[in-house]
């Protein structure tokens, strides 16, 4: 063997070792990874502070799970917090990562806990959304971003299902400083997101998503008035001076 054919030999093998060694790191450290991501790009996306507990990773089977997600309030507004969402599960056709629409098979978002807020100036939730599409130049009036090097768009999404279960929104109205009054809600499926075309942005899927989430709260609100009356009631010693203010605020949040 010439000594030309033994250096190319250690070559490739010392590249299948670092490229073996690459791969169990990112399958390792993938959630970690993953996790410093989110609360790098959330918080400039949403504008609000925006922590995660921890995420585990597997490129196997292209699944995620990210557990204690919380997205702080804008300023101005007074309760905890706007989403604590306790765990939610991302199936994704690992394929589609480099492709042009990332295809995500399913979500799933378990105990939800939304505070709607709605000062004189406007809703909490309303304005996160506001922010995602300023930051991100999707819809209304904001500017488009700028594309990536060589012209070509952004990364799009389609979701083919999401599903929200054993979920509590809570209700917090002007003038009962940050006291809300807790909704739960029906289990919410949501399918075809970003299916009909090639996809949607981020900003668009996660706002479809949140309209969802207020048009079930809605109906509930709407077409069974009494939930509001025995959520008050649970509420207890919680909110006692607050319970009637909170209840009629609900009802006008939902009736216009």
């Amino acid at each position: 063997m010439t000594r030309l054919l033994k250096l190319i030999l250690v070559i490739l093998a010392t590249l299948v070792v670092l490229g073996v060694a690459a791969l169990l790191i990112v399958y390792f450290y993938l959630g970690s990874i993953v996790k410093t991501g989110i609360e790098t790009v959330g918080p400039k996306l949403t504008q609000c502070p925006l922590t995660v507990s921890s995420v585990r990773a597997s490129l196997l089977s292209g699944s995620f799970e990210i557990e204690g997600l919380t997205v702080g309030n804008p300023e101005g507004f007074k309760t905890p917090s706007a989403i604590k969402l306790g765990r939610v599960r991302i199936l994704v056709e690992m394929k589609t990562l480099w492709s042009d629409c990332i295809v995500v098979r399913e979500i799933f978002i378990g105990a939800p806990d939304i505070t709607f807020e709605k000062s004189l100036t406007g809703s909490n939730i309303a304005t996160i959304q506001r922010n995602i599409a300023s930051t991100t130049g999707a819809g209304g009036s904001a500017a488009q971003p700028a594309p990536p090097a060589g012209g070509k768009p952004g990364k799009k999404v389609q979701i083919d299902r999401v599903t929200i279960r054993n979920g509590q929104i809570n209700l917090s109205v002007a003038g009962v400083d940050g006291q809300a009054l807790p909704v739960p809600l029906p289990e919410i499926v949501l399918e075809g997101i970003g299916k009909r075309g090639t996809g949607v942005t981020l900003a668009e899927a996660a706002g479809e998503i949140l309209q969802g989430l207020l048009k079930s709260v809605a109906h509930t609100v709407l077409k069974n008035p009494d939930v509001l009356k025995r959520s008050a009631e649970a509420a207890g010693n919680r909110i006692p001076d607050s319970a009637s203010g909170l209840l009629k605020g609900a009802k006008d949040i939902f009736s216009k």
